[in-house]
């Protein structure tokens, strides 16, 4: 069963206005083509307005359709129980959209090459990262391969988290038993030490009994 993908836009999320809003694209200026921005290759490009969050890199044609695949998102993501937040920003300040599984935040994005969209995940290394209109579907058709995938992603992550937190557990176990051991040696080598000052005490008062009393022994009555 495919993701179902709104028809319009009419309660879309936060996230999908400030991207509408960062994602419009403008015409060529008459006066100063370079003013915009312009990309002479499309002829438009996405705003860079104050606001951090990455545009879609997208046409005009297909902005709307972009926005509908990622209010998709957006809802499907929702009703499995996901959350869905703005990324932090990285260090050039933008930041992403997020799916957000088992407290792992996978950012997406959507731009347009030679007529067609590429879903892709801007921030993943590794694996499949990108879903392509082509002769198999439209990205559309493929949104619950997406999340499955992201589904995928989170679960070996979860995976590595909790390897890593036991591994963790079992340094700190035995970082408190080496503690404690070194603990026990020091406590030793003390009552040792203590034991062997009050022989050598014992010794000492011992001699000087021996010596006042061979004093005494010289000394004529």
């Amino acid at each position: 069963m495919e993701v179902p993908i709104p028809q319009r836009l009419t309660h879309p999320h936060p996230l999908v206005v400030r991207l509408r809003e960062v994602s419009t694209p403008h015409r060529r200026s008459s006066s100063d083509p370079t003013e915009l921005g312009y990309d002479y290759r499309s002829g438009y490009r996405a705003n860079k307005p104050r606001e951090t969050l990455r545009g879609l890199d997208v046409s005009r044609s297909t902005l709307q359709r972009a926005l509908r695949v990622v209010q998709a998102l957006i809802d499907e993501s929702r009703r499995r129980g996901y959350e869905i937040r703005e990324s932090k920003p990285s260090p050039s300040r933008v930041t992403e959209i997020e799916i957000v599984i088992q407290d792992h935040g996978f950012a997406i994005g959507i731009s347009e090459k030679e007529g067609g969209l590429r879903l892709w995940l801007p921030q993943a290394y590794g694996g499949r990262r990108q879903w392509n209109d082509g002769p198999r579907g439209l990205i559309e058709s493929k949104l619950r391969d997406m999340l499955a995938s992201l589904e995928a992603r989170a679960r070996e992550l979860e995976e590595r988290r909790l390897a890593w937190e036991e591994e963790e557990r079992r340094r700190e176990v035995a970082r408190q038993r080496a503690i404690e051991h070194a603990r026990e040696r020091y406590a030793e080598a003390f009552r040792v030490e203590v034991l062997k000052r009050e022989v050598e005490a014992a010794r000492f008062a011992s001699d000087i009994r021996t010596y006042c009393k061979e004093l005494r022994a010289l000394i004529p009555a």
